[in-house]
């Protein structure tokens, strides 16, 4: 708590030098308003307990009605308040219109681990890091934290140590962007503050050269203290996968990996065990669970692409051999569709539906191949591109399956697992060996709306799949009502 509290200082007082007026949303007692370095408003709620406080918010509002005046503030800060947000677009959109262009937030809330661990409080709203930092996007805030080494290496640090996790970002203003008010239609930045660091230091080879050595050293000297995964989540892709996952983090006796796709067995093997261990929980958050609250402790990742890679199960087998795996399983028709319409999201597709399935064979020509020839070939255009390929499901499920015993898999329905989250989600819980566990709210990651698949189009793959289909039910004797 100390440490904490150290470091939400260090950022109120950094990041408020040079700025006007300060906004603390959430203030309560004011114990940060000695830390601004510019002149300070505080607003909180009016709640019981804040009649015997001395220091008093300089008003009683509610943050998603602000009684400000647009492009007020140039300094911002809202600690632990999110969570308790009823309608958190409102709110982040109100922020955003009483912010400065440029205009720096500092934002910290409770991570999901710490929320599980209270299951009965009420919080409307949780989230991990990146999936904040994707609500902030969206409405119009950039992180930045990756400009400052020292707050990105101790928000990290305390990101997998400690209950909370920071966000700094800064406000973008412009007359032809306007923040978003739904989160699926969102086509904000998927880049994750690794990603942005990493970026941000290959434009200086030398520096990267040595950043990357020293983390690999630290790996190396760390890896030891760190837990290996238990179970696995190898896909399919958008069968449900970021949902499952995200459940499975809420869970008190579930540790999370550094971020749900690790990508270790398709794109990044060559960077050895000593990477990978070091993406899971240290050894002592395991023994928390198990010998001090006598419960069995788990970990693992989620990462769609293992299914589709040629070397991921021999890799897998080779590292984690006790693993459970997971595997979602959708209509590959509505799987196809779905993964089309991401990758049009994107911009990462020019052609129509149609025209896609169609020119598939050519677009993915060789590279199934070059995988299995070229182990550094990490198949990166292979996932992109295999829309009906990547819903041949049984010629991706049998390499799993000859390296781990019929009894380490669980085979999941994303159609039950979108009707009951809750009962396909215990189901897990117990594969896993873990105590049966509720949410508060079993919200679809990534959901998309777009238009229906024109009906000659999925007549035809019906057609095409229902033989693939079949043999699939054979292998998993499993029935799936696919063929409509």
């Amino acid at each position: 708590m100390i440490a904490r509290h150290w470091f939400t200082t260090y950022l109120t007082n950094y990041y408020s030098q040079n700025k006007n007026l300060g906004l603390d949303i959430g203030c309560g007692n004011q114990p940060y308003k000695k830390f601004f370095n510019c002149e300070y408003f505080g607003i909180d709620v009016p709640l019981e307990q804040m009649k015997n406080v001395k220091e008093k918010p300089n008003c009683f509002a509610d943050g998603e009605n602000l009684p400000f005046k647009d492009n007020s503030f140039d300094f911002i800060t809202s600690y632990s308040v999110i969570p308790y947000v009823e309608n958190i677009d409102k709110f982040l959109n109100e922020m955003h219109r009483v912010s400065k262009n440029n205009t720096i937030a500092v934002i910290t809330i409770m991570n999901l681990k710490t929320l599980a661990r209270d299951p009965q409080g009420y919080y409307t709203n949780k989230f991990s890091l990146k999936q904040l930092e994707k609500k902030l996007a969206e409405h119009g805030f950039k992180s930045i934290k990756s400009k400052n080494l020292k707050a990105l290496v101790w928000s990290m640090y305390f990101n997998l140590t400690s209950v909370y996790s920071y966000s700094i970002v800064k406000c973008i203003k412009s007359s032809t962007t306007k923040p978003s008010k739904n989160y699926q239609n969102s086509s904000s930045t998927k880049l994750t503050t690794r990603q942005l660091a990493r970026d941000k230091l290959k434009k200086k080879s030398k520096l990267y050269s040595f950043s990357r050595n020293l983390y690999r050293k630290y790996c190396t000297l760390t890896q030891s203290l760190h837990t290996s995964p238990t179970f696995l989540i190898i896909g399919a892709a958008k069968c449900g996968t970021s949902s499952l996952y995200n459940y499975l983090m809420q869970h008190p006796c579930v540790g999370s990996s550094l971020t749900k796709q690790l990508h270790f067995f398709d794109r990044y093997f060559d960077r050895g065990l000593d990477w990978y261990k070091v993406c899971f929980p240290f050894i002592w958050e395991q023994f928390w669970v198990e010998k001090i609250k006598h419960k069995k402790f788990t970990t693992g990742e989620a990462t769609a692409h293992y299914m589709t890679h040629p070397l991921a199960a021999k890799r897998a087998h080779e590292v984690v051999p006790n693993a459970k795996i997971v595997v979602m399983l959708r209509n590959p028709i509505d799987r196809a569709f779905s993964h089309y319409q991401m990758e049009n999201e994107h911009k990462n597709e020019k052609l129509s539906f149609e025209e896609a399935i169609e020119n598939e064979p050519e677009r993915i020509r060789g590279e199934f191949e070059e995988m299995l020839r070229n182990e550094n070939n990490s198949g990166r255009n292979y996932p992109h591109r295999a829309y009906i390929k990547c819903g041949e499901y049984l010629d991706q499920i049998k390499p799993w399956m000859e390296f781990f015993p019929k009894e380490n898999f669980m085979f999941i329905k994303s159609e039950e697992f979108n009707k009951n989250p809750s009962l396909v989600y215990n189901k897990v819980l117990k594969f896993l060996g873990l105590h049966p566990f509720e949410l508060k709210k079993y919200e679809k990651i990534r959901k998309r709306e777009y238009e229906k698949m024109n009906p000659n189009t999925r007549k035809k793959l019906i057609d095409y799949f229902k033989p693939h289909n079949q043999r699939l039910f054979k292998l998993l004797e499993m029935e799936f009502d696919w063929n409509k």
